[in-house]
């Protein structure tokens, strides 16, 4: 194994043992070490990566962050497999923060993916209608929700809308 690969594996190890431990702030600085290490050549390793931040977000309660790191890791998705397994955990994450009534915490905090996600107009599209929800207007998230060509991702808004 060369360097940079043992130091990214120790890494995530330490970050998901830090994570277990549930001292979330040794993980997610971890996890964000492994992320800036991996992008761009271990796309496994960083979305990995991504969802462990976003597994330390939802325990400390920061949703937006959870939901953010998720499109991160969508967006990055080196191909279809990686991408319909990212789609699969956000839609989870959701689930978790609509169960847990928190999704008013979201409001005024996904405009800042709109610029990222402008080169994937699926999850631009997303984003739009995410981002209408969280401000209470169904009619329009139900609107974009239409225009979005991945039918998971539509699914998620349409799920979220019930």
């Amino acid at each position: 194994m060369k360097k940079k690969e043992e130091v990214i594996a120790t890494l995530l190890k330490e970050a998901q043992r830090a994570l277990n431990e549930r001292k979330i702030e040794v993980a997610k600085k971890k996890f964000d070490e492994v992320m800036h290490l991996s992008k761009g050549s271990y796309p496994w390793i960083y979305f990995e990566a991504c969802f462990g931040l976003v597994e330390a977000f939802i325990e400390e309660g920061n949703y937006s962050g959870a939901v953010k790191c998720s499109i991160r890791a969508l967006l990055n998705a080196s191909d279809e497999e990686m991408f319909s397994l990212g789609v699969e955990r956000l839609k989870n994450v959701l689930a978790i923060i609509k169960k847990n009534n928190k999704f008013d915490l979201l409001k005024g905090r996904l405009e800042i993916l709109l610029p990222q996600t402008s080169t994937n107009r699926n999850l631009h599209t997303f984003v739009l209608a995410l981002d209408a929800l969280t401000k209470g207007n169904a009619k329009k998230a139900q609107l974009l929700a239409k225009d979005i060509g991945s039918e998971r991702l539509k699914g998620i808004i349409e799920s979220l809308i019930e």
